[in-house]
C-alpha cells in the first residue's frame, strides 16, 4: 500500500500504530476496546429482581441522557439496597453528568465512601479522577487515576486524562508518554492522538506532531474512532452506567458462522406463460413486506406475498412500452408514492396514483424519444429530489435535473460530465467520503468515476484499463474504516478490489475465481458484517468471500438472472432460469438481522430535506464491540435500480447501540437502541440544523433564551448556482428591563451554538439607554435585501400608528394576529410545500383611519423560517426565487411601490424597522413576500429626536468558552422556537466542520474589540460573557434598555453551503493586524472534525 511510504524514518512507536490503524479490522473485532476488569467485580449484595429491574431502567434513562431522571431512580435503589456498591456507582455517574448546584460534590461524598470500603475499587477512583480533572484539581485527578491504572494498566481513558493533567502542568514529555500508552491501549482513540499532537510540537518534535495531527485526522470518518471528554459516554467504560453482571451483562461475541447459509430452491407460483423480459423488487408501502414485479410480454405484473400465496396487484398492472429492459422505482415527485421508469425502445416514467400507474407526457418533461439501456434514479445534486440518470443505447451518459416542476434539464449542456460513449453501466455512491452522491460509470476495459463538486460540478476520473472485458462491479467497507472499496470482475473471472485515494482510482487486491459470471452482486450472506459477493457460472450461484475463497455453492441450472432479495434473515436470492423464478431461502446458520427502510419525509412537519425515498443515505450500526455498514444506493444492478428494505445484520445482542446515518442532503442523524430481528421505518428528522448563534440572558437567577443573533452575517449562504449572500458581519439587539438582572454585580450573556453550525465572534459589547418614559426605543434593524441599509441605531418614538384592520390575501380580516407582539402571528396561506422557507405570495392589507402621508418607520415584529442552502438551490432550478417583502400603497385605484424587497426580521422573534416615505395621501398600505416570515405585529411610527436620552457602556471583565451540549429546543405554533437551559443535552446529531477552533478557556482578549481576532466555536459550545454592573440608579421617569452589539459571523453545514465542511478560509474585516494574527495563532488551537 502507498500509505506506508510515510512511516519511513519514523519512530518505531508511532510505526507500530500506523500500520495496525491502515492495516484496519473487520467488523467483528474487539477494536483495542478497554478491557472489562471494572465491569467484573464481586458483589456481594445480592439484589432482587425488583431492585434490578430499577438499575436497568436507571441505565436505560443514562442512555438516553435524562440524568435527572436517573438521579431519582438511582437515589430511589440506594435508598432500598444502601449496601449495594453498583448501584452507588451508578447513582455517582448519574450525578457526575447531571451538573446541578451540589452535584459534584455528592458524586465524589458517594465515590469516596466507596473507596473507603473497598480500596480497590476503581471505577470510585476514576469518578473521582473525573471530577477534579473537570475541576482543573490535577494533582487529585493525578492521585485517583494513576491508583486506577494500577489495577487496569490498558484503561486508555485513564491514560489519557492523566497525560491530559501532565500536559497543563508543563511536563510535556511525560504527557507524550501516557498519550502513547493511551493510544497502545485503544488505537482508535483519536484524543489521544490530538493530545500527542500538543505535547510533541511543545517539544518541537516537528515531525512526530505532524505524523499524530495525520492520523487523527485520518480517523475522522472512521466509525470505530472514539474521543475523550467530560461527556456521557465519552469518559470510558468506568463512567458508563452498568446493568447487574448477570442481567445481560456478559460480552457477547460473535459465533463462527458455517455454511450452508441458503436452503434448497423454490419455484415460485408466478405467471411464466409468457417470456420474463426482466424482475426485481419493489417495497410500494415502506413497510417490511416486499413487492415482487415481473415484465412479461411488455406487461408489468406486481405481486404482494410472492414467496408464500401471491397475489397479482391488479390495479398496478400496466401495459409498457415494446421492448421494456430496465426499471429504476422511486419517489420522482415527492407525493409519498412510489414511481418508475422504464427503459426500452422508448423511455418511458410512470407516476403512481390512487389507480395505479399513468403515463408521463414525456414531452412536457423534456425528455421526449429516448432509447436507453440503463437507467438510475438518485439526487445527483442532492436538492431533496430524485434526477434521473441514463445511458442511450451508444452508451452516452445523462443527469436529467429533476426541476420538482414537472420538467427536466439535461446537466451535459450545464457542466461537464463524462464525454464519449461506450459506458454499459451505471452506480452511485460517495466515493471520496465528502457527504456527496458520486457516480461510478463501468465500460468495457474501465470504470470511470464523475467526482461530484457540488452545484452541478463534476471532476472526471478514470481506472486503469484493463486487459479483460469487466462484468461486474460492488461496493463495501468490510474493514468498516470509513474507506470504500470498489470491487469489480472481469470476464476471466478475476476480481479487482480498487479504492479512491488522493484523486486516483487505485488497485488495492485482486484474486480469482475462475467464474465467468455476467451477473456480480453482494451481501453480508452470514451476519458477521463482511459483504460476500455472489457470482454464477451455468450452474451454480457461488459465494465468495473477501478474501477470495468460494464458502459455498448453490445449485442452479442455466441462470439468466438472479438477485438478492432483503429480509429479516438477511439476503435471500431470487432466480430466473429457464423463464421460471425460483426463491432461494436462508439458512439458520446465521447471525441476526434487521430490515431498515428510509425516508426523508417527516410526517409530522409534512417537510423534506432529503428524498422522500431515501435513496442515497449512508449508515453505520455497532452493537457492543460489532461494527457493520450499509446504504441505500440500491447498487445491485448498473443498469437497473430495485427499491427494497435494507437487511442488515445487528451482531449478537438483543438491541444495537446505535444507528449512525449519513442522509443524502448531508445531514447527520442517529437512532439508539433499535431491536435486533425486526423492521424499522426511520425517517429524517426535519430539526432545525443551522439559524445563527443563539443568544441567553441572565435574569432572576437563570438563563433565559432571547433570539439568536448574526443570521445576517451567515458565509457561503447559496441563493442559486454559485450564488451565494454577502455576509454583514454585525447585528445589535435590543433588551428590556424586564430581560435581563445583574447578578452579584455582572449582567451575563451566553452566545451559543447549539445547532450544526460554526460561529465567529469579533467582539461583543453591551450598552444602556436610559429614556424618558414618554419614548420608546427600537432599532434601525433588519436583514437588508435592497435599499435602505440599516444603521443598528437605535429609534425613538412615542406612539404606534396601527392599523384598524389587516387582511390577508382571501380578504379575511387577521387584525388581532398583527396587533401586538404576542407570538402569534397572522396565519401563512400555502399550497407550496416544496421548499423550506419558500410559501405562495402572502399578502397582508393594512387599513388606517387617518391619512398617511410623508415620513414614517415600519415595524415589524416576528420571525422568518429560513431555507437553507440545499432548498434555495433546488428552488432556483424549478425557477421559485425568494422574494422579501415589498411594501406598496393604494391611490388612485392601483397599488404603487414604496420599497422593493426591503428585508425582514433576520431569524427568530425580533422587532425590524424600515423606514418609508409614502409620496401620496393614502389609507391603505401592504406588504407581499413569498417568504415564510411569520408577521406577528406591524404598525408604523414616525422617528423623533428624544431629549435627555442617557448611554452607558459596561466593560467587559471575563469572557469564557466551554462546552455547554445543546439547550432543548421546543418549536411551537407557526414554528416559533423556544429553547430551554435547565435541559440541555450533552450530545445532538451533529459534527465539527474542520479546522482550528479556539481553546477552552479565557477568551476575553478576542472578543473585547472588533479587530479580526476571532473566537470560533462549533455545535454545542458558548462562550460566557460578563460585564460589570456599573449602573447608576435609573432617573425617576425614565426607563431603561440594554443594547447588545454583536460584531461577527456563522456558517453552517449545508451540503451546499460554500466552504461547508471547513472553518476555512476565515473571514474578516479587511486587513487582519499584526497583533491580531498573533491572538489568532495563539488562541485558535483546538483542531476539530467531524462528530
Amino acid at each position: 500500500m502507498n500509505e506506508f511510504k510515510m512511516l519511513k524514518n519514523t519512530h518505531s512507536f508511532f510505526q507500530i500504530i500506523s500500520i495496525s490503524l491502515l492495516l484496519g479490522l473487520s467488523g467483528c473485532t474487539s477494536d483495542n476496546q478497554e478491557t472489562s476488569v471494572s465491569l467484573q467485580q464481586e458483589y456481594k449484595f445480592q439484589p432482587s429482581d425488583s431492585q434490578i429491574s430499577l438499575n436497568n431502567r436507571g441505565v436505560g434513562e443514562m442512555g438516553y441522557f435524562e440524568y435527572d431522571k436517573a438521579s431519582q431512580t438511582f437515589q430511589e435503589l440506594v435508598n432500598s439496597a444502601p449496601d449495594w456498591d453498583l448501584a452507588k456507582q451508578n447513582l455517582a455517574i448519574a450525578l457526575l453528568n447531571r451538573q446541578k448546584t451540589g452535584d459534584e460534590e455528592k458524586s465524589i461524598e458517594i465515590s469516596q465512601q466507596l473507596i473507603a470500603q473497598t480500596p480497590d475499587n476503581i471505577v470510585a477512583h476514576y469518578i473521582v479522577g473525573i471530577l477534579k480533572f473537570n475541576q482543573g484539581d490535577c494533582e487529585t485527578t493525578l492521585q485517583s487515576l494513576q491508583a486506577v491504572v494500577q489495577k487496569d494498566s490498558q484503561d486508555a481513558y485513564a491514560l489519557y486524562f492523566i497525560g491530559q493533567c501532565y500536559l497543563q502542568n508543563g511536563d510535556s514529555q511525560t504527557a507524550l508518554d501516557y498519550y502513547q500508552k493511551a493510544i497502545l491501549a485503544n488505537s482508535y482513540l483519536r484524543s489521544a492522538y490530538y493530545g500527542a499532537f500538543m505535547a510533541s510540537q511543545r517539544l518541537e518534535f516537528t515531525d512526530q506532531a505532524t505524523e499524530y495531527l495525520e492520523v487523527y485526522k485520518k480517523l475522522d470518518n472512521n466509525p470505530k474512532a472514539v474521543l475523550a471528554e467530560i461527556k456521557y459516554t465519552r469518559m470510558g467504560a468506568k463512567a458508563n452506567a452498568h446493568p447487574y453482571p448477570d442481567d445481560n451483562g456478559n460480552k457477547f461475541e460473535l459465533s463462527e458462522f458455517n455454511p450452508p447459509f441458503f436452503l434448497s430452491k423454490n419455484q415460485l407460483n408466478i405467471d411464466s406463460s409468457k417470456t420474463i423480459q426482466t424482475f426485481g423488487f419493489v417495497n410500494l408501502n415502506r413497510n417490511a413486506k416486499t413487492q415482487l414485479y415481473v415484465v412479461l410480454d411488455n406487461t408489468l405484473k406486481i405481486y404482494d406475498n410472492f414467496i408464500t400465496n401471491p397475489k397479482e396487484l391488479e390495479t398496478l398492472t400496466t401495459n409498457l412500452q415494446t421492448n421494456a429492459e430496465n426499471l429504476a422505482w422511486g419517489d420522482i415527485n415527492n407525493d409519498n408514492k412510489i414511481d418508475f421508469y422504464a427503459t426500452g425502445l422508448k423511455d418511458q416514467l410512470y407516476l403512481q396514483t390512487d389507480s395505479g400507474f399513468e403515463k408521463v407526457n414525456m414531452n412536457d418533461t423534456g425528455m421526449l424519444g429516448f432509447q436507453s439501456k440503463a437507467v438510475r434514479f438518485i439526487d445527483a445534486d442532492h436538492d431533496g429530489d430524485l434526477d434521473i440518470l441514463l445511458l442511450n443505447t451508444e452508451g452516452q451518459f445523462e443527469i436529467w435535473n429533476n426541476n420538482l416542476n414537472g420538467t427536466f434539464t439535461a446537466l451535459s449542456g450545464q457542466t461537464n460530465l463524462a464525454n464519449g460513449s461506450g459506458f454499459q453501466q451505471i452506480y452511485a455512491h460517495d466515493v471520496d467520503n465528502d457527504r456527496d452522491t458520486d457516480i461510478v460509470l463501468l465500460s468495457e476495459n474501465k470504470i470511470s468515476i464523475l467526482l461530484n463538486d457540488r452545484m452541478w460540478d463534476y471532476q472526471y476520473i478514470e481506472s486503469e484499463i484493463f486487459s479483460n472485458s469487466i462484468k461486474g462491479l460492488t461496493f463495501a467497507d468490510n474493514d468498516v474504516d470509513g474507506v470504500l472499496e470498489i470491487s469489480v470482475s472481469d470476464e476471466a473471472g478475476q476480481v479487482y478490489v480498487l479504492q479512491f485515494d488522493q484523486g486516483k482510482i487505485k488497485r488495492t487486491g485482486e484474486f480469482d475465481t475462475k467464474l465467468k459470471s455476467p451477473i456480480m452482486v453482494s451481501a453480508d450472506v452470514n451476519g458477521n458484517s463482511q459483504k460476500e459477493i455472489l457470482l454464477a457460472d451455468n450452474q451454480s450461484i457461488n459465494i465468495i468471500n473477501h478474501a477470495g475463497n468460494v464458502v459455498e455453492q448453490i445449485s442452479v441450472d442455466n441462470i439468466s438472472d438472479f438477485k438478492v432479495f432483503n429480509t429479516i434473515n438477511g439476503a435471500e436470492i431470487i432466480a430466473l432460469t429457464n423463464n421460471q423464478l425460483w426463491h432461494i431461502p436462508a439458512s439458520d446458520n446465521r447471525g441476526n438481522f434487521m430490515l431498515l427502510n428510509f425516508s426523508g419525509k417527516e410526517d409530522q412537519a409534512n417537510s423534506v430535506r432529503s428524498n422522500y425515498s431515501g435513496i442515497g443515505t449512508s449508515f453505520t450500526l455497532r452493537s457492543g464491540s460489532f461494527y457493520t455498514s450499509g446504504d441505500s444506493f440500491f447498487n445491485q444492478s448498473g443498469t437497473s435500480q430495485d427499491y427494497q428494505p435494507i437487511s442488515i445484520a445487528g451482531g449478537m445482542k438483543l438491541s444495537i447501540d446505535y444507528l449512525d446515518m449519513e442522509w443524502s442532503d448531508g445531514v447527520y442523524q442517529s437512532e439508539i437502541g433499535l431491536e435486533v430481528g425486526m423492521f424499522h421505518a426511520i425517517t429524517e428528522t426535519q430539526r432545525q440544523l443551522s439559524s445563527c448563534p443563539v443568544i441567553f440572558v441572565k435574569n432572576n437567577g437563570k438563563y433565559e433564551f432571547v433570539s439568536d443573533v448574526l443570521g445576517v452575517g451567515g458565509i457561503g449562504f447559496a441563493l442559486g448556482r454559485h450564488q451565494y449572500g454577502e455576509p454583514r458581519p454585525w447585528e445589535n439587539y435590543l433588551l428590556n428591563d424586564g430581560q435581563i438582572s445583574s447578578e452579584n454585580g455582572y449582567f451575563k450573556v451566553q452566545f451559543t451554538e447549539p445547532m450544526e453550525e460554526s460561529a465567529y465572534l469579533d467582539s461583543m459589547k453591551l450598552e444602556v439607554i436610559d429614556v424618558p418614559e414618554s419614548y420608546s426605543v427600537v432599532l434601525d434593524e433588519r436583514m437588508v435585501v435592497s435599499e435602505p441599509k440599516a444603521s443598528g441605531n437605535p429609534l425613538f418614538y412615542k406612539e404606534l400608528i396601527r392599523p384598524y384592520r389587516a387582511l390577508n390575501k382571501q380578504g379575511s380580516e387577521i387584525t388581532s394576529s398583527i396587533y401586538s407582539t404576542d407570538k402569534v402571528a397572522a396565519e401563512i396561506i400555502n399550497n407550496d410545500q416544496r421548499f423550506l422557507g419558500l410559501v405562495d405570495e402572502q399578502i397582508i392589507t393594512l387599513d388606517f383611519s387617518n391619512e398617511l402621508f410623508g415620513g414614517y418607520h415600519l415595524l415589524m415584529s416576528g420571525w422568518v423560517e429560513y431555507g437553507y442552502s440545499q432548498t434555495m438551490f433546488a428552488a432556483w432550478q424549478a425557477g421559485k426565487v425568494a422574494q422579501a417583502p415589498t411594501i406598496e400603497y393604494f391611490h388612485d385605484g392601483q397599488w404603487k411601490t414604496i420599497l422593493s424587497q426591503f428585508g425582514y426580521p433576520a431569524g427568530m422573534p425580533r422587532v425590524a424597522t424600515v423606514p418609508l416615505n409614502i409620496p401620496e395621501k393614502t389609507n391603505k398600505i401592504r406588504i407581499r413576500t413569498n417568504m415564510e416570515i411569520y408577521f406577528d405585529e406591524l404598525a408604523l411610527f414616525q422617528s423623533k429626536q428624544a431629549n435627555d436620552v442617557v448611554s452607558h457602556k459596561l466593560r467587559l471583565t471575563d469572557a469564557r468558552l466551554f462546552q455547554l451540549g445543546y439547550p432543548k429546543r421546543t418549536d411551537n405554533e407557526q414554528r416559533v422556537p423556544s429553547y430551554d437551559m435547565n435541559n440541555v443535552q450533552p450530545f445532538w446529531d451533529t459534527r465539527y466542520m474542520k479546522g482550528a477552533y479556539t481553546r477552552l478557556g479565557d477568551v476575553n482578549e478576542l472578543v473585547q474589540n472588533k479587530d479580526n481576532a476571532l473566537a470560533i466555536i462549533g455545535a454545542g459550545e458558548s462562550i460566557e460573557l460578563s460585564f460589570k454592573d456599573e449602573l447608576p440608579e435609573l432617573q425617576e421617569g425614565f426607563k431603561r434598555y440594554f443594547l447588545l452589539k454583536f460584531h461577527g459571523w456563522a456558517k453552517d453545514m449545508d451540503i451546499l453551503t460554500h466552504n461547508g465542511e471547513t472553518l476555512e478560509p476565515i473571514p474578516s474585516s479587511g486587513n487582519v493586524s499584526a497583533k491580531s494574527k498573533k491572538l489568532n495563532q495563539k488562541y485558535n488551537t483546538r483542531y476539530q472534525s467531524g462528530r
